[in-house]
């Protein structure tokens, strides 16, 4: 059940890599809430800075500035010590469940990982068969180690590996790009259901506007390690005003003879070493004018919700494309 309590916040979060002597910016002031029983996705193209922002949010990497918030306690500078103990309330599901899974490990040492880690043994074992039934496998899978298993159960797997602690958070990095097509809609339906059994709230890290617009409530899109745009699912679908989140819906699977209005951005995002200045988008954008090129569009909220980064936002048509469904 979805409700006004912030479980996750972040202000003005930026996080930076050293790079032959120069400072690669790959999460650049971003902000950002999750709400109790809300999923958020986080779009963008490969390098728009999404998954160092997952990984920002969690405390797995440094971040250089702003501030991290979750379930009312500042995170921002924790010890490792106390970090721990926090995070037992967040946990990630990877995107490639061949690399994630340790292989010398059976399902139920995986499963009963963070239980151990956390001083749960005494539940440990009667804890696998539940969640094994959670994700939709057999207990009879509990002996078995990842080598026998499809990509579609291993992906169970993680599931049920990150449901043990019952957190409050998820954090889904691409969770299922690397599954064949006939297996994702299945994946997808399972974090549905085990949200609503286990009453936790999502951060979806995703480039598929199908999937987005089938699972999340709100959505966030990113480009060169900032908010461009942020939504409801519907609104940004539908109803997009920033020229990068149209290009993104121009490029979302679908048939070829429904889609109008299509934009083809040329080239590749610019280098995050070297950006671009005024607004990162302007090398790209089919509208930009003088005014991108030297002035920084600030992200504002044009309604309750709805916030846009663009010095021209709606301008743009939206492309009429027909979203993969995953029901």
């Amino acid at each position: 059940m979805k409700s006004d309590e912030v479980i996750l916040s972040a202000k003005n979060i930026s996080v930076t890599f050293p790079v032959a002597g120069r400072q690669l910016v790959a999460v650049d002031g971003v902000s950002l809430e999750v709400r109790e029983g809300e999923t958020v996705a986080l779009v963008g193209e490969s390098g728009s800075g999404k998954s160092t922002t997952a990984l920002a949010l969690i405390r797995a990497i440094p971040i250089d500035s702003g501030e991290l918030r979750f379930l009312g306690q500042d995170i921002t500078n924790l010890r490792e010590k106390d970090l721990f103990s926090a995070r037992r309330q967040m946990q990630m599901v990877f995107q490639d469940p061949y690399s994630s899974l340790d292989p010398r490990m059976t399902v139920q040492e995986i499963i009963t990982e963070p239980l151990r880690a956390h001083g749960m043994q005494e539940i440990a074992e009667q804890r696998v068969s539940e969640l094994l039934a959670a994700v939709g496998l057999s207990p009879d899978h509990s002996s078995r180690k990842p080598d026998q298993f499809s990509g579609g159960q291993r992906q169970r797997i993680a599931i049920a590996r990150a449901l043990a602690l019952r957190p409050r958070l998820i954090i889904a990095d691409e969770p299922v790009s690397a599954l064949d097509v006939s297996i994702q809609a299945q994946i997808v339906n399972l974090l549905q259901d085990v949200q609503r059994e286990f009453r936790m709230s999502y951060l979806i890290i995703a480039h598929d506007l199908g999937l987005v617009n089938h699972i999340a409530d709100r959505v966030i899109v990113m480009y060169l390690g900032r908010i461009v745009e942020e939504g409801t699912a519907d609104q940004i679908t539908w109803e997009p005003k920033h020229p990068y989140t149209v290009s993104l819906l121009s490029a979302s699977p679908g048939d070829a003879h429904l889609r109008k209005n299509r934009i083809i951005l040329g080239g590749e995002p610019p280098s995050p070493i070297d950006r671009p200045s005024g607004c990162p988008f302007h090398p790209r954008c089919p509208i930009a004018q003088e005014r991108c090129v030297t002035e920084t569009p600030k992200l504002l909220e044009i309604e309750s919700g709805r916030k846009v980064a663009c010095h021209f936002s709606g301008v743009m048509d939206p492309p009429l494309v027909e979203i993969q469904s995953y029901s």
